[in-house]
């Protein structure tokens, strides 16, 4: 069982720190964990401070992750007193690394420090106190090392630990004492072009698995815009407790199999680029572009469709791949042309606010696409909803839980 953990970094401005940080997450997912950061892969609509702490919760121990943020060429130290003193070079971390240091040291988890070379060593980023800090050049390299391995281990033990204190019950079994296989959404085939999918009252909730990869040879995207904006419209809607938001960032060719064994979702939403020639670019081990094709996406859909009942391609000209992975999952959504940040944003935030007021899924898929159009944006035309098997006006994910 996976246990999640909550990574503190700041947000990337270069693409050095972009992939130390992809590299970071993909280790820290081999090794059984869900990082998980406040902007980066958890958005909430409360303060931050808030959000931290709520977040922190649900987690059994923090890595801090501290690169530079700003560099100060020239200053003064304790300017004015006699202790004065001239700094050059001074390179400074996020204010937040230190902040949610703290709080994770005061909710008793285990702390794990990594500091980029050359940023001043001051407060919780320092030696000295009963954690380990490590510096680290900013490649991949460094994860591999012996030092931060053996560093690491312990960590990991003692997390694991304060896990299995966490799920112990106390009094009255909470939801991690509970042991046996996870129940799923139970549909009924979709065989019969009319038979509505029905979803069991008693099963959990509907898990929208978000996938996103911006390789670092791409255009950039806004797919933290697009994660914020989906986030909202789930929490502020009728049926909010019904649907849960899982996300993966900076998806590799490597990932996409383990998420989706690993996450079981019902919704799988891609948002990055795609190719005229019906590829979809997932990431490689240095972060650039990987190409994957409609056939080898099929045959993958094909195998681990069992849970899967809709997938959301919000990329350019993915309605080849759309149309592929439509001969195993009841629906999907592809873009039959190129489409712009701000219509793929508007696009998903409508979408699915729609499915969680507990409207169909064509419904939903006509609410995405007049949104654009309200915004007076040309690109309404650009998602397709391709659902041989069913009809999707009598798919309602919500349905059930009323």
């Amino acid at each position: 069982m996976s246990i999640k953990i909550f990574l503190s970094v700041g947000r990337t401005y270069t693409p050095q720190q972009e992939i130390f940080v992809s590299t970071l997450e993909s280790f820290l997912t081999s090794q059984g964990f869900i990082p998980q950061t406040v902007g980066r892969t958890y958005f909430s609509s409360q303060q931050p401070l808030k959000a931290v702490m709520e977040l922190m919760d649900e987690c059994a121990g923090t890595i801090i992750l501290a690169f530079e943020r700003t560099q100060i060429i020239q200053a003064f130290e304790k300017r004015g007193s006699k202790d004065e003193r001239q700094i050059a070079d001074l390179k400074l971390p996020t204010v937040w690394n230190q902040i949610e240091a703290t709080i994770a040291y005061s909710k008793g988890h285990p702390l794990l420090v990594i500091v980029e070379n050359g940023l001043k060593a001051e407060g919780l980023l320092e030696q000295g106190y009963d954690w380990y800090v490590q510096s680290v050049p900013l490649s991949q390299d460094a994860l591999s090392g012996r030092e931060f391995q053996g560093m690491f281990s312990d960590w990991k033990r003692r997390v694991e630990q304060n896990d299995a204190a966490k799920a112990s019950p106390k009094g009255s079994a909470g939801p991690k004492a509970q042991t046996g296989a996870v129940s799923q959404p139970t549909f009924e085939p979709a065989s019969d072009p009319m038979r509505v999918p029905k979803i069991d009252p008693s099963s959990e909730k509907i898990r929208i698995l978000f996938l996103t990869a911006n390789p670092t040879d791409t255009n950039r995207l806004r797919l933290d815009e697009e994660s914020r904006a989906i986030d909202q419209s789930l929490r502020r809607a009728e049926f909010r407790d019904r649907f849960e938001l899982e996300q993966f960032q900076a998806v590799r060719v490597g990932d996409l199999q383990e998420c989706l064994l690993r996450f079981k979702p019902h919704i799988v939403h891609f948002s990055g680029h795609g190719s005229e020639e019906g590829e979809i670019y997932l990431q490689d081990s240095s972060g650039m572009s990987k190409p994957v094709s409609e056939k080898s996406l099929g045959k993958l859909f094909a195998v681990l469709k069992d849970n899967i009942r809709c997938v959301v391609l919000n990329a350019c000209y993915s309605r080849t791949q759309a149309d592929v992975i439509a001969e195993h999952i009841d629906a999907v959504v592809g873009m039959s042309k190129e489409i712009g940040d701000q219509a793929a944003i508007s696009f998903s935030a409508a979408f699915y606010q729609a499915l969680a007021y507990g409207r169909d899924l064509q419904t939903a898929f006509d609410l995405g696409t007049i949104q654009i159009d309200l915004e007076a944006i040309p690109e309404e035309d650009t998602p397709q909803l391709i659902a041989p098997h069913i009809d999707p006006k009598t798919m309602r994910l919500a349905e059930g839980w009323k």
